[in-house]
């Protein structure tokens, strides 16, 4: 099943932006046309340092990122699916609304619950090393990445 196909039995979810169009590019490149769904954590998280550089205002302090992360995962647990590729790049936060979505599908796939909750522990570190940059409290970041796998097409 390719990346479209889990966005469209997804589609109900409201912790993925949804899939409004697909277009092929050279016959062999598929790309998904999606709602905006804010940067990814990875992004804020950089603003976020940028901004406490500055002594400006935190602009997602009590937002409550680590509840929306672990609603979203849990949401798609609760489909019988594992995400497989949880790493920050692929949690996207809309600063304005609060909002926390999943993205990248490619690995996701039907999983048991013991893989379910070893996703469910990696995301909790994740989200705990997140938040410890984003309050200054590290002085060098040392991610606790947990990733299955990863595939990219470079277009040059």
């Amino acid at each position: 099943m390719h990346e479209a196909e889990q966005y469209e039995l997804m589609s109900d979810l409201d912790c993925i932006p949804r899939l409004k169009g697909l277009a092929e590019v050279w016959n062999m490149l598929l790309l998904l046309i999606m709602e905006s769904a804010g940067c990814s954590l990875e992004e804020a998280i950089l603003e976020e340092q940028q901004r406490a550089s500055r002594k400006l205002p935190s602009l997602w302090g009590g937002v409550g990122v680590r509840h929306g992360a672990m609603k979203a995962l849990k949401t798609m647990h609760a489909k019988g699916l594992v995400h497989g590729d949880m790493k920050l790049d692929n949690i996207m936060f809309d600063i304005g609304t609060g909002q926390v979505k999943l993205i990248d599908f490619g690995l996701t796939k039907l999983e048991g619950r013991a893989k379910q909750r070893r996703e469910v522990e990696c995301l909790n570190e994740l989200l705990l090393e997140a938040e410890k940059r984003a309050a200054k409290q590290v002085a060098e970041y040392k991610g606790a990445t947990f990733v299955w796998g990863t595939s990219k097409l470079h277009v040059h």
